[in-house]
Formats: structure tokens, C-alpha cells, sequence
């Protein structure tokens, strides 16, 4: 077991470099002509996917752990929820995104984290959607102690019509709320109807999350259903219960929230984080 592991490591910087230059654009999509759903309200998902890794967790060194290991579970987790958009955080590159786009036949977007050192970018985030992506772009939101992270931002035919989807994942370190400052600077000129999704790295009670609810709404404290309470009480991270870290904030004045809940109990062993659902119609 030893020799593997020391394999694994002397192969990890090789196995990154090639996933950098096999997908040295920023942002890539598959596909832009699938049907639409006639249903007029739209679901939506966070999902925290730790790399495909699954919950094992020896030591914490996710380098020496073969990445997307347990992907076919979090694309099963993915494919119950039946979402027309998904955000997934700790997406391990353009491939392993790909992969799960043509598992669910959906188009997607996908933005690194950069680093701020010479080590090369190993994770990312990722929008998924059956429906037309229109276009897209990446922003950096704050960078410092090698925790440099990126928001992507993609304009989504919805069958109601076009909505922009924030996927976000919150660096943990940083207490300067420059993260959420940069968020809200990046789509203050934003036209379409937006919906911020991510894993926010803040409990609900964290006092910089107020910012976003100037012009948001939380959508589990907005939905009006027992789901949305047992998703609120139980939390979002499979190993602290009560401790709900990932979310989806709706427009206030452009949504209206129908329902939120938790991926079902059979589908949440595919990773340390627990898929969120919401359902969302846009208001005329």
C-alpha cells in the first residue's frame, strides 16, 4: 500500500499537467440543442461533489486519492434530483465536468480556481443545464494564502425565458467579506433574472450572508413546505448535522420559491456534502 501511495504522489503533478492542457480554455460546452421542458417552474441544484472522491477521508490527502473514484454515485445523486440547473463545487477539470454532462446528456461551463503560486489549478466549478447555455464568463472573487477562488457566471435559456446562474464556491479562510463584495459587484449590471448557487462556506447565522439578502432571497427559509424545514434543520454536510453551508438564493423580486429539500437519504453517501433542490418560478 505504501509503494502505491508514493506512485500516486511522484504521478500527481504529471496527471494535473495534462488535465490543464486538455482543457486550457476557461469555460467549454457540449451541446446547445437539446428540447426544453413545458413546466413552468424551474428546479435547481448545489452540489458540493469533493472531486468524485465519496466520503472516505484518509488523513484529509485527497492528493494521494484517486479523483472520481466514486463519480458514478454523484452522477446517479445528480440524475434523482432532475434539475434544469446544477452548480457543482470541487470539480476536478474540463474532463471530469465532461464526463458527467455526457452521463446526463446537459450542456455545461466550467471555471479553475487559479492559484497564487506556481502550482498549477486542480479544482473548479461547473454549471450543468439541459437547456441552452447562451454564454458565460469566470470572475475571480478573491485571491491570497493560496486560496485564490473564481465564481462562474452563465445565461441559461430557460423554458420561461433567460435567467443568470452564479455558481459559487466561498473560499473558508478569508474573513474580509471581499468574497461577497466581488460576488455582488460582478452581477450588479446583470439584466436577466439571477439565482445564486453554491457552497458559501458560512452558516446561516453568518453576518456577511445580510449582503446578499438586500436583494435575495433564501430559498429554504422562503419555500413553504416540511422538505424546506428538514432540509434547514438537518444542514447540508453529511459529517455536522444542523450545519448548512450550501445554498441557492433566488432574486427576490423575480422568483417565487415553491419548494426545497435534500437529494434523497439512498443518494447522499456520494459525497461529504448533501446535493440542495430547490424549485423556483419566474415571476412575470
Amino acid at each position: 500500500m505504501k509503494k502505491n501511495a508514493v506512485s500516486w504522489y511522484l504521478a500527481f503533478p504529471l496527471i494535473l499537467l495534462i488535465l490543464l492542457i486538455s482543457a486550457c480554455q476557461t469555460t467549454d460546452k457540449t451541446r446547445s440543442d437539446l428540447p426544453v421542458s413545458k413546466d413552468q417552474s424551474l428546479t435547481i441544484m448545489s452540489y458540493n461533489i469533493r472531486l468524485g472522491l465519496g466520503q472516505e477521508d484518509p488523513k484529509g490527502d485527497i492528493y494521494r486519492m484517486p479523483w472520481g473514484r466514486n463519480l458514478d454515485a454523484v452522477i446517479a445523486a445528480i440524475r434523482a434530483g432532475n434539475a434544469d440547473i446544477i452548480g457543482l463545487q470541487e470539480v476536478a477539470g474540463v474532463p471530469q465536468a465532461r464526463k458527467i454532462a455526457d452521463a446526463l446528456n446537459m450542456n455545461f461551463v466550467f471555471e479553475w480556481h487559479q492559484t497564487s503560486s506556481s502550482r498549477l489549478p486542480w479544482w473548479g466549478v461547473a454549471i450543468l443545464s439541459p437547456h441552452p447555455i447562451i454564454s458565460s464568463r469566470g470572475a475571480q472573487t478573491n485571491t491570497g494564502r493560496g486560496n485564490t477562488r473564481h465564481i462562474i457566471l452563465a445565461n441559461i435559456a430557460s423554458p420561461n425565458g433567460q435567467v443568470t446562474v452564479v455558481n459559487i464556491h466561498k473560499d473558508k479562510d478569508m474573513k474580509d467579506g471581499l468574497s461577497f463584495e466581488n460576488i455582488l459587484k460582478e452581477i450588479q449590471d446583470e439584466k436577466d433574472p439571477v439565482l445564486l448557487i453554491g457552497h458559501l462556506n458560512a452558516k446561516t447565522n453568518y453576518p456577511r450572508l445580510a449582503s446578499f439578502l438586500k436583494k435575495f432571497t433564501d430559498t429554504v427559509n422562503a419555500a413553504p413546505t416540511k422538505t424546506a424545514r428538514e432540509a434547514e434543520a438537518r444542514g447540508t454536510f453529511v459529517r455536522s448535522k444542523q450545519r448548512r453551508i450550501d445554498y441557492v438564493f433566488s432574486e427576490t423580486s423575480k422568483f417565487h420559491v415553491l419548494d426545497a429539500f435534500l437529494i434523497a437519504k439512498e443518494y447522499q453517501s456520494a459525497s461529504d456534502h448533501i446535493a440542495y433542490v430547490v424549485k423556483v418560478k419566474l415571476i412575470k
